[in-house]
């Protein structure tokens, strides 16, 4: 192949001492290797990966990414579970893989299930800002001469975490336990677990009777003796956590409104362990079931399409920022004149090849004169 040089350098000495000097600088002084000496010039290279390498490990991880896609494709599925305290529900899907498709029509049930030992809302107080009604109280809360004051109202709560303590049961025995929240999955033999949100129910009790009555928040319920339906709505339970660093409990209390009334009207607020009447029918509010909706997930192509995606990106950072230098240089004589003809390909944004030129023009330049002054001693 042939090159146009970047730089001739004019040496005094032999084509033998030529080369040898210029070898030695590459290698000694900048730190190039020897890539190819058999063609009429001679090429040497320097950095920390090659180019060619890192454009094999870029398609590799593609097609690693693309392996990893096919799985998820064909293999994965979700679904969701709604798990009450000491009732555990084994794994069934609904959505299943599209492989698994053609041998299970149904549901896939793998040989464990999921127990809710206890779920832990958590929320925290709310404060709002007490505006003042007259003008010169905001002027002087706006001018800072008076201290802004704020209200906190007693539905004034925010969620701090949804956490729930499940256990894996294979065989009857927990394989694994953890507390999970939103952001801080539980993962077992490939599924992986997510804390999605809660479900209700309120235990109903008429006239003091020792039968309850279970309904959902949040839905319409049909009640002996109540001629339109009635909806408890779904209510707040835990921990709270203070604006004075306390915390307490939260006693639960739920709206109650009617399809057949205003839904101006407001509605009856019903707490644990008190009661109202409703059409002439006393109410009185028993208990409360809380459970915690799961979602999980089974992906076998996550993991090959993880390792897949930070080998592209890794590949792609070392072309891209990672300095490597390709260097081919011949030795010319032209009337009795011995000339190093270089050229130098650069790549990624960390290279400089006009540093690596000066360096090794100087270097170069340095020997040759030494070269000569010998040259110049013995002649004499």
């Amino acid at each position: 192949t042939a090159f146009t040089a970047d730089r001739t350098v004019p040496f005094a000495g032999t084509i033998s001492q030529a080369h040898s000097s210029v070898r030695g600088v590459f290698k000694d002084t900048l730190g190039f290797k020897l890539a190819n000496k058999d063609n009429e010039w001679i090429v040497m290279e320097k950095g920390l990966v090659s180019p060619r390498f890192l454009t094999w490990l870029y398609h590799a991880a593609l097609v690693i990414c693309l392996a990893g896609t096919l799985m998820t494709y064909l293999f994965a599925f979700e679904d969701t579970l709604t798990i009450y305290p000491g009732q555990p529900k084994t794994i069934k899907t609904k959505s299943i893989g599209r492989v698994q498709s053609f041998w299970k029509k149904e549901h896939i049930e793998d040989g464990f299930s999921v127990q809710l030992d206890e779920f832990s809302p958590e929320y925290f107080q709310t404060p709002k800002l007490d505006y003042p009604k007259d003008k010169k109280s905001r002027l002087a809360m706006g001018l800072g001469w008076k201290e802004p004051a704020y209200a906190i109202k007693e539905d004034a709560l925010t969620p701090k975490a949804w956490k729930s303590r499940i256990k894996i049961i294979t065989n009857g025995r927990a394989a694994i336990e953890k507390t999970i929240d939103v952001n801080d999955p539980l993962k077992y033999d490939g599924y992986t677990f997510y804390q999605e949100g809660y479900e209700q129910k309120v235990k109903l009790r008429l006239y003091n009777s020792p039968i309850a009555i279970e309904a959902k928040t949040d839905e319409e319920i049909f009640i002996p003796g109540i001629e339109s339906p009635v909806k408890f709505a779904s209510m707040k339970t835990g921990t709270l956590y203070k604006i004075d660093g306390t915390t307490e409990k939260i006693t639960p209390s739920s709206r109650i409104t009617q399809k057949a009334k205003s839904p101006d009207s407001g509605g009856a607020v019903i707490t644990l362990g008190s009661s109202t009447i409703i059409d002439n029918v006393r109410i009185t509010f028993a208990d409360i079931d809380t459970a915690a909706v799961i979602s999980y997930r089974y992906d076998p192509g996550f993991t090959i399409l993880w390792w897949g995606g930070l080998a592209v990106v890794v590949a792609m950072c070392l072309r891209f920022y990672c300095a490597f230098y390709t260097a081919s240089y011949n030795v010319s004589e032209e009337n009795g004149a011995v000339c190093l003809n270089i050229f130098i390909r650069a790549k990624g944004l960390g290279a400089d090849k006009e540093r690596i030129l000066d360096r090794l023009e100087k270097n170069l330049r340095n020997i040759s004169a030494t070269t000569a002054s010998v040259a110049d001693r013995q002649w004499i």
